[in-house]
C-alpha cells in the first residue's frame, strides 16, 4: 500500500534562509504521528508544504499520492493560532458547517448532507445546544 504522505528529499527556504533540508518522511494509513521540535524549527513550514500552501524549493511531496494541492479535500488543519475577531458574528453551527466547504463549492452553500454530518458532529462532542451561540 502506498503512503499517505511520502517525502523524499524536501528542502525549504525563506528569502534564502535554509529551514528545512533533506528531510525523509513515509506515513502510512493508520499511523500516529507527531512532530516536536524548537519553536522556528519548521514544524509549521513543514504542514503548510503538507498541505500545498508553500511550495519546496527541491524534493517530492506527495499526499494520498497526488501533490498536496491536489489532496486539500482530504486534510484538515487548525493552525496554532487563531487571528481573529472574537467578536465576528458567526454562530457554532456556522463554523462547523465552514468544515464542510470545499473549494469547488464556496458558492453553492451546504447540502442537506453537509447539514447533517455538522449536526452529527456537534451532538457526538456534546456542544449541540451551544450552536447558536457566537
Amino acid at each position: 500500500m502506498s503512503p499517505v504522505i511520502a517525502i523524499r528529499d524536501l528542502h525549504f527556504a525563506y528569502a534564502g534562509a535554509p529551514v528545512l533540508q533533506a528531510i525523509q518522511l513515509e506515513v502510512a494509513k493508520g499511523d500516529f504521528v507527531g512532530i516536536v521540535g524548537p519553536n522556528g524549527g519548521g514544524k509549521s513550514t513543514l504542514l503548510k508544504l503538507m498541505l500545498g500552501l508553500l511550495q519546496p524549493d527541491s524534493g517530492e511531496l506527495q499526499v494520498f499520492g497526488q501533490a498536496p494541492r491536489r489532496s486539500v479535500e482530504r486534510i484538515g488543519y487548525v493552525p496554532q493560532y487563531a487571528n481573529f475577531a472574537r467578536d465576528f458574528p458567526i454562530s457554532v453551527w456556522e463554523t462547523v458547517l465552514l468544515g464542510r466547504l470545499m473549494p469547488r463549492r464556496w458558492f453553492g452553500g451546504n447540502s442537506a448532507a453537509d447539514r447533517q454530518l455538522a449536526e452529527q458532529a456537534l451532538r457526538e462532542t456534546e456542544i449541540w445546544e451551544l450552536r447558536e451561540r457566537p
